[in-house]
């Protein structure tokens, strides 16, 4: 199978993106927040507490490989992808007397390294493209609960064709990096969900669901027990070899990502995550003998550190 095509590095980067910034729509009606459980002992309001001028730093670090399973076929070896590395900067720009307040962010860093097993030509081609993430900007206007209220996504000069595609898809899906926070008083042992749409690519309709467990909390530094789950249509995809003229059909989708997290509630997106995930994504192709259907799974590591 070759892969010079920059289209199997694609998904990568999408999933790389979502990691710091939030799949939830601005544009679609805000996240829903359900609780669960109000956990036990002592509870109070969980708030965001920002001061103008602060600013965090944290930097996402992605191992992820692909498989591909046909109907009647044995799956091919599974894929590893560069190692992906983002590096954020986010700053409080202002802090409203209604409690609004403006956070500025920034991608300051974006690399990708070899990994053991990695086609020249996908590392040639993601050296190339995640680069050009370096520069891209956007401001949030959130509540202190971390609803968003407006959200604008500026682009850098100079993105490769692989990203600005992306790109252009993530204007649609900008939120803050942060978690939206319960109404209601909690305390250790917490559950709530946020559920939430997002429009994906097509015009089709994601269907999302977080679910956190307040594991702990040191100061201001909330610690977290996390699983994000999401259902919907999958991204297009080409097989290689395949004649131009036959299309191949995106189907259903599902995700999921378990792990822990911990967010700090005095500094702008001080996030930190420690993810495993597995993205299944269904089509069908036309062949001589009838409809066939393959699978192509994303399995990884996500990991989010503060600097």
């Amino acid at each position: 199978m070759s892969l010079s095509s920059s289209r199997f590095l694609r998904p990568i980067l999408t999933l790389a993106a979502a990691v710091w910034v939030s799949a939830a729509s601005a544009r679609n009606p805000e996240p829903k927040v359900s609780i669960r459980s109000t956990g036990s002992g002592e509870v109070e309001p969980l708030r965001y507490q920002y001061k103008e001028g602060t600013t965090s730093k944290q930097t996402v670090r992605m191992a992820t490989t692909m498989t591909i399973a046909a109907e009647g076929l044995d799956a091919l070896p599974e894929m590893p992808f560069p190692l992906l590395i983002i590096t954020v900067e986010s700053t409080v720009e202002k802090v409203g007397d209604d409690g609004i307040v403006r956070v500025v962010g920034k991608v300051t860093d974006a690399d990708a390294e070899s990994v053991s097993g990695v086609p020249d030509e996908v590392i040639e081609t993601a050296k190339k493209s995640i680069p050009t993430l370096e520069g891209l900007e956007w401001t949030l206007e959130q509540d202190t609960r971390g609803f968003i209220k407006e959200a604008k996504l500026s682009r850098p000069s100079g993105l490769s064709d692989d990203v600005k595609q992306m790109v252009d898809e993530l204007e649609a899906q900008l939120t803050a990096s942060i978690m939206p926070l319960p109404d209601e008083p909690v305390g250790i042992g917490a559950e709530w969900d946020v559920t939430y749409e997002v429009e994906a690519e097509g015009g089709t309709t994601e269907q999302h669901t977080l679910r956190y467990e307040y594991t702990g909390r040191d100061g201001t530094v909330v610690k977290l027990g996390i699983v994000h789950t999401s259902k919907g249509t999958a991204p297009p995809f080409s097989l290689p070899g395949l004649p131009d003229d036959v299309k191949v059909e995106p189907k259903e989708a599902e995700s999921e990502s378990k792990g822990t997290g911990s967010e700090d509630l005095a500094l702008p997106a001080a996030t930190t995550r420690d993810m495993l995930s597995e993205a299944v994504h269904h089509y069908e192709v036309p062949t001589p003998e009838g409809t066939k259907r393959f699978t192509v799974t994303y399995k990884a590591e996500e990991k989010v550190t503060l600097d």
